[in-house]
Parts: structure tokens; C-alpha cells; sequence
């Protein structure tokens, strides 16, 4: 298992200098040394080193159970919950570094598939912003950085052989979050920032579960280091929430 966590390391930060590269050579006048291009560049780099890593472990942990020769291998899966996570973790980091790439390219970090601003739908066109398309940006880096920052915590976990109730119920949470958070996303940036008040109520509840219970677990691991994580969780949580709250409509 120690290989596996060097080779996702090493995935993770050769993901990450490939998105600077890119950058780099992408936007004219880039520079890593500039206060303003660094910051703008910080937290999809982050996505991007979080999701890599947490991906390539993912995969590369479940080809050692399949090579081990584990038996009762599914099973086993199902009653931790590592199957959920494992299909959320690929649901996440695919998505969010696809959303980098557009970021690399227009300076925003997309959510879905679509650029609304190149649809020629009669019903989308002549919608306003309901929020602007750089606070919704922000908003999707700022919950994919929760996202995958809470995964690839809970895949060091796995690392060091902890396991318990809390932490099959949080990796089931993912699992059920996952799609739910693509579909939203994606047609909320297609109708400009509009997402109706059911789906706003779930993202944030599922935040506030996942936070209370990412800090029971941290807790019994890094005592009060679990308060410091708990508290910049709770910082994403209700920054999101008071975008999503912006984006809030009763119909499409």
C-alpha cells in the first residue's frame, strides 16, 4: 500500500505542474511570480492535485484488492462503503479537472459541458445573469476544493487502516451527493445561476453532515488539529450556501 500512495503522490503533482505548464503557455504574460496570477491560479490548482491524487488512488488501490485475491472482495466493498467512494471520487475528479481545463483556457471554472454564453436556445438567450458567471466560478472551484479535499482525507484514512460506522456512512454520502451535485451544477450554469431551492437545501445539508463528520473522524486521529478543519469547512459550507441562496428560484 506505501507504493500506491508514493505512485498517487507522484500522479498528483505531476497533474499539477502539467496544469501550470499549460497555463503557462496558454495565457500570454502568465507568470507563477506575479501576486495576482498566483492567486488566480491557487484553487484550481489545488482541485487539481486533490483530484489526481484521490483518483489514481482510487483506481490503483482497487486493482491491489482485485490482485490480492480478496476474498468476498464486493461484499466487503459494500459493508465499508469504499465501493460509494470509489464511484464518487471518479465522479469528482473527473469532473473537476475537466472543469481546470476550461479554466486554463477561458478564465472560468465551468461546470458542466455547456458555455451558455454560445447557446442559441430562444427560452436561455434572453435570460439575465442571476449571478455572475465569475461568482459562480468561485463558487464551483470552492465546492470542488471541499469535495475532493474531504475524499482525499478520507482515502488516507483508508490508508492507515482506520474504519468504523461514521466513516461507511460519510463514504455512502458522497456516493448519493455525487450526481446529484453534476446534474445541479450543469443546469445551473446553463439557465445563468438559476438552481431551484430543493436542490440549494440538499447541497448545503449534505456540507454540514459531511463537515460534522469529517470532524468526529479527524478528531480521533489529529485531536484538536479536527477544529481548524472543521472550521475552514464550515467557511466553504456557508460561502456556498449564500451563492446558492443568490441562485435561488422557485420554477425554471
Amino acid at each position: 500500500m506505501k507504493e500506491i500512495m508514493f505512485v498517487s503522490v507522484v500522479f498528483s503533482c505531476l497533474a499539477g505542474i502539467a496544469m501550470l505548464l499549460t497555463r503557462w503557455h496558454s495565457r500570454e504574460g502568465f507568470s507563477p511570480f506575479d501576486c495576482g496570477d498566483s492567486l488566480e491560479t491557487l484553487s484550481p490548482l489545488l482541485v487539481v492535485l486533490l483530484a489526481a491524487f484521490s483518483f489514481s488512488f482510487a483506481l490503483l488501490s482497487f486493482f491491489h484488492e482485485i490482485y490480492s485475491g480478496r476474498e468476498e472482495l464486493i461484499e466487503n466493498e459494500l459493508r465499508s462503503g469504499l465501493l460509494g467512494l470509489r464511484c464518487a471520487t471518479l465522479i469528482f475528479a473527473i469532473k473537476s479537472i475537466l472543469s481546470a481545463c476550461r479554466f486554463i483556457e477561458s478564465k472560468e471554472f465551468s461546470a458542466g459541458r455547456f458555455n451558455y454564453k454560445r447557446l442559441r436556445c430562444p427560452e436561455v438567450v434572453p435570460l439575465s445573469e442571476r449571478i455572475t458567471s465569475q461568482v459562480f466560478s468561485r463558487m464551483v472551484c470552492t465546492q470542488y476544493i471541499f469535495y475532493t479535499g474531504s475524499i482525499s482525507t478520507l482515502w488516507y484514512f483508508f490508508y492507515l487502516g482506520i474504519s468504523n460506522d461514521s466513516i461507511a456512512l460519510l463514504h455512502w454520502s458522497f456516493f448519493f451527493i455525487a450526481d446529484d451535485w453534476v446534474i445541479m451544477s450543469e443546469y445551473a450554469e446553463v439557465f445563468k445561476g438559476r438552481i431551484l431551492g430543493c436542490h440549494s437545501y440538499k447541497i448545503t445539508l449534505f456540507n454540514i453532515l459531511i463537515s460534522f463528520f469529517m470532524f468526529s473522524i479527524v478528531y480521533g486521529v489529529w485531536g484538536f488539529w479536527a477544529i481548524l478543519i472543521l472550521a475552514l469547512m464550515l467557511y466553504y459550507t456557508c460561502y456556498i450556501y449564500s451563492k446558492l441562496s443568490d441562485m435561488q428560484i422557485d420554477d425554471l
